[in-house]
């Protein structure tokens, strides 16, 4: 193989993941729009009148999680099954946004916290430890301490192992 064919190859690998990224952000700025139209809704009720409208923002912000749960949808066919750790960085943001949305509408309904299956249905993403071919995402939780790390394809958790308390004590010199 000649060094012309080789940087060809090179070229056309850049050419490629060039290309899903710009997929990728086209789908993500969709999403943080939509994200925005949600916050938008939902910070009226900080305003002096907003607790009389709060059921029908509520239902205004729901009728815009359809909307993310199809962008997300999306956002999954954009990217390759395999290699969600990197380009994860595009969306995770924006998740971590629609997910506090999501809890902030779950408190704003029934006052309570909202539980990583709620959040998981309202996305419209998978919130399970197992993983499937590795083509879903899953929300980014941090603040709710509901995740490993934030992500949308997380493996599942792995119990850490502690050392044995001999192994912790200092050994005498």
């Amino acid at each position: 193989m000649s060094v012309t064919e080789m940087f060809s190859n090179i070229q056309g690998f850049l050419s490629a993941d060039q290309d899903v990224r710009e997929d990728i952000r086209k789908v993500v700025q969709v999403l943080e729009q939509t994200a925005r139209e949600i916050l938008t809704v939902l910070q009226s009720v900080h305003q002096p009148s907003g607790f009389k409208d709060i059921p029908s923002k509520c239902l205004r912000a729901r009728e815009l999680f359809c909307t993310v749960r199809n962008q997300i949808g999306d956002l999954k066919t954009k990217f390759p099954a395999d290699q969600y750790y990197r380009f994860h960085e595009h969306w995770r943001f924006v998740l971590q946004r629609v997910t506090f949305l999501a809890a902030f509408v779950v408190y704003l309904e029934s006052e309570t916290l909202v539980t990583r299956e709620e959040v998981a249905q309202i996305l419209g993403i998978q919130a399970g430890g197992e993983q499937r071919d590795g083509g879903r995402l899953r929300p980014a939780l941090a603040y709710l301490h509901l995740h490993q790390r934030a992500g949308l394809g997380l493996p599942p958790a792995q119990p850490q192992e502690r050392p044995a308390p001999q192994a912790l004590r200092r050994t005498q010199v």
